[in-house]
């Protein structure tokens, strides 16, 4: 009987044991345990078009794990240059997403879904439903700073035209025809 204890025991403590000691290797060896200074940005509750509403900037100090302070004066980390840099962005950035009609051939492919996304991919189908209706969209291509091409992976995926291995001709062939269509 003892040893039939012994034999559940033995693994089971050399796991306990093996588990301490990788713990304390990533706690030692890594920055996982340990909070990264974050600007958190917190907004009023009534929103403007320009998704910025009078931000407030909280702040924490921050310590590396050797000790030294972090240099929060840096052009990575300057704060008051990010949110102007920001609200500048929001007021000027202009993204012109190439038009096609519902009667494409692949329209199913190139327009936002008309109902509720789901699935794996329903991000990428937000992201052209949600961008279709804000106001960084322009018509006009010559006020632009960003060209988006509006085809969806996944539904290039699943469309039996074009499939998992057409996927590269299809887009090859898509910026081709866009580029010659919109020089």
């Amino acid at each position: 009987m003892a040893s039939g204890v012994m034999f559940i025991l033995i693994p089971a403590g050399l796991g306990v044991v093996s588990c301490l000691f990788i713990l304390f290797y990533v706690s030692f060896t890594s920055n996982f345990f340990i909070h990264s200074h974050r600007i958190h940005l917190t907004f009023n509750s009534t929103l403007n078009n320009s998704f910025v509403a009078n931000p407030t900037i909280q702040t924490h100090t921050h310590v590396q794990f050797n000790g030294n302070h972090v240099n929060d004066n840096d052009v990575f980390h300057d704060r008051d240059a990010f949110v102007d840099n920001y609200e500048e962005m929001n007021r000027s950035l202009k993204i012109y997403v190439y038009p096609h009609l519902k009667d494409d051939p692949f329209s199913n492919v190139l327009l936002a879904v008309d109902f509720e996304p789901g699935g794996n991919y329903a991000s990428e189908s937000y992201f052209k439903k949600v961008l279709k209706m804000s106001h960084f969209i322009t018509r006009d291509p010559s006020n632009a700073d960003l060209f988006f091409l509006p085809f969806s992976i996944a539904r290039l995926r699943h469309d039996p035209r074009v499939g998992i291995n057409g996927i590269k001709d299809f887009i090859k062939s898509y910026i081709f025809n866009i580029s010659h269509e919109y020089p």
